[in-house]
């Protein structure tokens, strides 16, 4: 599977526009449906289980699931990453996604959620 990876710029007139950073062709998952391939996938391209800081990524997809681009949303300290909504969406519109998969690292190898994690991403009620 081709995997694209992105970031994004500013053109002239200070509109996002995206940017590929670099293209490569990966041999391991081939399907982004499940959980546990998401987590083989991420870990096998960006090495998520030996990171010092949290990282949250975007995987943007079409409706079958077909990656159309990786993204880098934060990069955090060792505890916490922020997760933007204008900044997930932004990235999930210009590649043209119709599903989203977000995902998150923990430094610490711990599996539960953070505090931060629980109020970053549950809506006020």
């Amino acid at each position: 599977m081709k995997i694209d990876i992105f970031n994004l710029k500013m053109d002239e007139e200070k509109r996002n526009i995206l940017v590929k950073e670099k293209s490569r062709y990966y041999q391991g998952v081939k399907n982004t449906a499940s959980s546990s391939n998401v987590v083989k996938l991420m870990n096998d391209l960006f090495d998520l289980k030996n990171l010092a800081e949290e990282r949250t990524y975007l995987i943007g997809m079409n409706n079958m699931f077909k990656s159309l681009g990786f993204f880098e949303i934060s990069h955090g300290t060792p505890v916490q990453a922020y997760l933007g909504i204008r900044e997930m969406m932004i990235r999930s519109l210009l590649v043209g996604a119709q599903k989203i998969i977000i995902i998150h690292n923990h430094p610490s190898g711990q599996v539960e959620p953070s505090l931060f994690d629980l109020k970053i991403t549950i809506a006020d009620r």
